[in-house]
């Protein structure tokens, strides 16, 4: 996981880079392998403002959060990208069919057969 952090309208924190290095370990359960996060960090009149993006293969999602605490901020915001990363994961796993019974089984063979000795 590479994580890129960038803030606006303020100084660079060690302490907040080592929050979101352990916070974002969080995303690691959803096996995007490999992604990258990118955090927009923004200071503003009413509090702060996170931005987090996650790119992996074949996937871009985005969340957003403002709070007036920047911690709070951070955690609302990875809370929402693991809400989306779980839906994700569940489209993905779940796309097969469900499996046909023994009676949906003998109807599609029978109307196939039928089907073969109208053309032939």
């Amino acid at each position: 996981m590479n994580v890129r952090t960038r803030y606006q309208n303020m100084e660079p924190q060690y302490n907040v880079e080592l929050y979101l290095e352990d916070i974002l370990q969080k995303l690691k359960k959803y096996q995007l392998k490999p992604f990258d996060c990118q955090v927009t960090i923004c200071h503003e009149r009413s509090g702060y403002s996170v931005k987090l993006l996650v790119s992996g293969p074949e996937t871009k999602m985005s969340a957003h959060a403002n709070d007036g605490d920047l911690y709070s901020a951070i955690e609302s915001v990875v809370i929402k990208m693991q809400h989306q990363l779980s839906r994700r994961k569940g489209k993905v796993q779940y796309h097969k069919r469900p499996a046909l019974s023994a009676s949906q089984k003998e109807e599609s063979l029978r109307y196939a057969l039928e089907g073969l000795k109208k053309v032939g």
